[in-house]
């Protein structure tokens, strides 16, 4: 059974949960790695079950718990190349951390399928998902 929680939402941060069996992910980072595992706690969701966290652009609110996030639990990032590219130069992902161009369709290790699609939006690289 999938289990879809959007935990935050709007212009102060955004971050979902989604999962499928025993699988699951992130979609954003946009509020601090405590309230994202916070949250995750309080609705006693297994951090365990987490397979990576999957970035639709650039913007604060969609990433600014994501560097530090990545230093707790160790996921791989997945986004388009423009997203990867930012999330570089300015030091949010680094060599250590596993990141995939989600348009390269990287092998994703779950029962949770993943589909991207570009969105238009004041940022280069915005995109959504689609997960079944």
């Amino acid at each position: 059974m999938a289990k879809i929680c959007t935990m935050f939402s709007g212009s102060s941060g955004n971050c979902t949960y989604i999962s499928s069996g025993d699988d699951a992910v992130l979609v954003d980072a946009g509020v601090s790695s405590k309230q994202i595992i916070s949250a995750l706690n309080d609705r006693n969701f297994d951090l365990g079950k987490l397979k990576g966290i999957f970035i639709t652009h650039s913007h604060s609110d969609h990433i600014s718990g994501l560097r530090v996030l990545l230093g707790k639990l160790k996921l791989p990032v997945f986004a388009s190349k423009e997203t990867l590219g930012h999330l570089l130069l300015n030091g949010v992902i680094n060599d250590n951390t596993p990141y995939y161009d989600i348009e390269d369709n990287p092998a994703f290790d779950s029962n949770i399928d993943v589909k991207f699609f570009r969105t238009s939006h004041d940022c280069e690289g915005s995109g959504g998902y689609v997960f079944t």
